[in-house]
């Protein structure tokens, strides 16, 4: 649907007011509740809420994909819900919750997708965001590299640099900036390459925000 689209580019560019109003429109006008684009929509309108801060209500879109899913037994999709719903939960604070849901997530994937690459990839990021939350470090940085090394077997450019930009967090937490600017110049290129506007500035207002810590760092 040419409207999914239009409420994604919305999405894209922090518009989301308008994009959730194309998404709820699109519910309302997909009579067939499991077709793609119904899927979709419930997607889009997940993501919304969660970059609003409405995380409950991201919980509900997300719940009902997850439904779908088991109903047509059709584990791939079940596994990207849960990860939806760890990531709803990881941005609302509650760890624990979201780590089980990852968890679950990472045994369909080991169990009957263990080519699937990227899945492992976006799995091992969201738990070394949490390892790095929980001031976990040394679980942090062994996750991180597994999900680097599986978003370098997926051929991903946005997974590499989601594992990059976590590498630098975590050097900024535990103040090794220089290998935090390393992984960020990292994530800024494969970003850049994947022509991910949203994530390349991000990685560029992290750079800014803590370039006088990495010429600290070089001075000491």
């Amino acid at each position: 649907m040419q409207e999914l689209d239009v409420a994604f580019d919305l999405f894209d560019k922090g518009e989301f007011q308008q994009a959730e109003e194309i998404y709820l429109s699109c519910l309302r006008s997909i009579p067939d509740k499991t077709s793609t684009s119904y899927k979709a929509a419930l997607n889009g309108l997940g993501y919304v809420k969660s970059f609003q801060g409405q995380f409950g209500k991201a919980t509900v879109y997300y719940q009902e994909l997850l439904e779908i899913s088991k109903r047509e037994s059709n584990l791939k999709e079940e596994a990207m819900a849960l990860h939806q719903l760890g990531m709803v939960e990881r941005m609302a604070g509650n760890y624990q919750l979201a780590a089980d849901f990852f968890a679950t997530e990472g045994e369909i994937w080991a169990r009957h997708f263990p080519d699937f690459y990227v899945g492992f990839a976006a799995n091992f990021y969201e738990r070394g965001s949490i390892a790095i939350k929980e001031k976990k470090y040394t679980e942090a940085t062994i996750l991180l590299n597994q999900s680097l090394e599986y978003a370098v077997l997926a051929e991903s450019l946005v997974a590499q640099g989601c594992a990059y930009r976590g590498m630098g967090e975590l050097g900024v937490v535990t103040s090794q900036f220089n290998e935090a600017e390393n992984a960020f110049q990292k994530a800024l290129s494969a970003f850049k390459e994947a022509e991910d506007r949203v994530a390349v500035e991000e990685i560029q207002g992290l750079l800014e925000l803590h370039g006088d810590e990495v010429s600290k760092e070089g001075e000491a």
